[in-house]
């Protein structure tokens, strides 16, 4: 990179280059202060290249918003609103939502289909027969996922009773083993 470096500074580029041979008859000093010099730098080009990274990398509220929106699927949390809300409520969120997520105002990659998420919610949100069916599949759905976590407790349980019949079992066995291979005989 400069002309004439190696010459005038042969420990720095002995050091950036690998070179753990290089020293100046001090008993293997420089290797041990080149290693160390190196991971410092090491140490300092990793932060450095970290602080960047999140300096230019960061997301943008709108990004995070549009992230969020398409991996909802609930309605309501899509529009930010309760499950109570009233149909002028519920058309005020999506006015706020809507102006956020449009691809006219955010360029977040996805926003076009968070976008239609917001309109789709809108849609059956504010229409009271499709709503009432929303909901109804909501519960369904609430009640499926209490059901599956239900049947993994009762798994759960069965497997630690079915494992303490068989320690219950096994135990007195082992106690036994235990038992005989510490006898002592007497020698009289």
């Amino acid at each position: 990179m400069f002309p004439g470096a190696a010459q005038r500074f042969p420990m720095a580029v002995s050091t950036f280059s690998g070179d753990q041979n290089y020293s100046s008859g001090n008993g293997g000093r420089s290797n041990w202060f080149n290693k160390k010099l190196k991971g410092i730098v090491m140490t300092i080009m990793s932060n450095v290249h970290k602080f960047i990274g999140k300096i230019l990398f960061s997301p943008t509220p709108g990004d995070q918003l549009v992230a969020k929106i398409n991996d909802t699927t609930d309605y309501y949390e899509i529009l930010g609103v309760g499950r109570k809300s009233s149909v002028e409520e519920i058309k005020n969120a999506y006015k706020r939502v809507s102006f956020k997520v449009h691809p006219n105002n955010n360029n977040a990659r996805g926003a076009k289909k968070a976008y239609k998420k917001v309109d789709e919610a809108l849609c059956c949100l504010i229409d009271e027969g499709s709503r009432r069916c929303y909901d109804k599949r909501c519960e369904i759905r609430e009640c499926e996922k209490r059901t599956r976590m239900y049947e993994s407790c009762i798994t759960l349980v069965t497997m630690l009773v079915i494992m303490g019949g068989i320690w219950y079992i096994i135990e007195p066995i082992l106690r036994i083993e235990r038992v005989s291979s510490t006898d002592f005989k007497c020698c009289r």
